[in-house]
């Protein structure tokens, strides 16, 4: 019975991660087949590790629910991007930089906790199923903050001026939706 209650926590804990088509794209590309969550056994984990492993399951569902808190429909419009005075060619540059950057902040504490028991879940689990989903449910709620610090670094490498512009603009400073934004830049 453990094998069946912990592989359906998993499923359940993960479909909170991938509540946004941002995370479900994540998801997919990642290869992790949902179904075989719930082939995950559980049962020869001995109580530490079950606990540990409980705890990692309920902070990846309070990272899907924070993730879903921080996704936001406002779109930046190309209107507000050429009054920036920057070359176009910077747009998308910029704009997955703040994204990442408006993601971070808001996603921290949370994520910071998820950190922290999948570290702490690494060093406990021994079984080798037990630590193949546990280094796949780092891989994907994760994979924003490997791609803002992508994207931290080609801000970097951006001119001084265009950094200093587009770093005291409040419009860049708010949650927005990537894509829909992405596309209006063009």
């Amino acid at each position: 019975m453990k094998k069946v209650t912990f592989g359906l926590l998993a499923t359940l804990a993960a479909t909170q991660i991938f509540a946004s088509s941002t995370y479900e794209e994540l998801f997919k590309s990642r290869k992790i087949d949902k179904s075989e969550l719930i082939k995950l056994d559980t049962a020869k984990l001995d109580k530490v590790q079950r606990q540990v492993f409980e705890d990692l399951l309920k902070s990846v569902s309070m990272l899907g629910y924070k993730k879903s808190e921080c996704d936001s429909s406002r779109v930046i419009k190309a209107e507000q991007l050429h009054g920036l005075g920057i070359s176009n060619e910077h747009y998308n540059t910029v704009l997955i930089y703040f994204y990442g950057l408006n993601r971070k902040r808001c996603e921290e504490s949370e994520y910071n906790k998820f950190a922290k028991l999948i570290a702490v879940n690494l060093a406990s689990q021994k079984d080798s199923e037990v630590l193949e989903f546990i280094t796949n449910l780092n891989r994907v709620g994760s994979a924003v903050y490997y791609d803002y610090a992508e994207a931290e670094v080609d801000f970097k490498q951006l001119p001084k001026s265009v950094q200093d512009r587009t770093s005291e603009v409040s419009f860049l400073k708010e949650d927005f939706n990537l894509f829909e934004s992405l596309q209006n830049a063009e």
